[in-house]
């Protein structure tokens, strides 16, 4: 469970809204979308569902910003992690590749993925999925290109292999949901650090 507490002398309470951010997120870490509801959330937060309604205006507002919440924080976990900038571009490739599996690997984000599954009979996440996944793509293109830092590889080839890498590594963890070989991770990830260093290699 996430901590609800900042600080370590006179902790300070966070904020109403990130609170009830964080029980949506450990409601479907620990028992999935299908008993995600506004009330459980409310119930996991210690608030009434008026309190929750205050921050969000309906469910579907709660959802999508519950996702937006847990995109960013794994996010920032990642480039907390950071990568070493003396690193060759190839390197770089390669370090980038693990952290998109390791984050894929988690178990929030495994949670998250479910909420893929459900939208095909339900419009309204549909929508929210959507519109996050343009929301965010830009922002993960810009990202590996600072990261990689390769003044030879153009913004076309960065953002196709982003998201070659994404949705490669998106299929790999809806298909061990079902209990894929294992396998399949090891050789799909060493494909991609080749395709990635090649690119790099390759592009005068």
């Amino acid at each position: 469970m996430f901590s609800r507490f900042v600080g370590r002398s006179g902790a300070k309470a966070i904020s109403t809204k990130e609170l009830i951010l964080q029980s949506a997120v450990e409601i479907i870490v620990e028992s999935g979308f299908s008993t995600f509801s506004a009330a459980s959330v409310a119930r996991r937060a210690g608030l009434s569902t008026g309190a929750l309604f205050a921050n969000f205006k309906n469910r579907a507002e709660l959802v999508g910003e519950m996702c937006r919440y847990l995109f960013d924080k794994l996010e920032k976990e990642f480039v907390n992690v950071g990568i070493d900038t003396e690193s060759s571009p190839e390197e770089k490739v390669e370090l980038l590749i693990d952290a998109v599996f390791s984050i894929y690997s988690d178990e929030r984000m495994k949670s998250a993925l479910e909420l893929y599954g459900a939208c095909r009979t339900d419009n309204e996440l549909r929508k929210i999925l959507a519109s996050i996944n343009n929301e965010r793509s830009p922002h993960h293109v810009a990202l590996a290109e600072a990261i990689i830092g390769a003044p030879q590889i153009t913004s076309e080839q960065i953002e196709e292999f982003v998201h070659l890498v994404i949705f490669a590594v998106q299929g790999m963890a809806l298909d061990f949901l079902a209990g894929a070989n294992p396998r399949v991770e090891e050789m799909l990830h060493n494909y991609l650090v080749r395709l990635g260093r090649e690119i790099v290699r390759s592009t005068p």
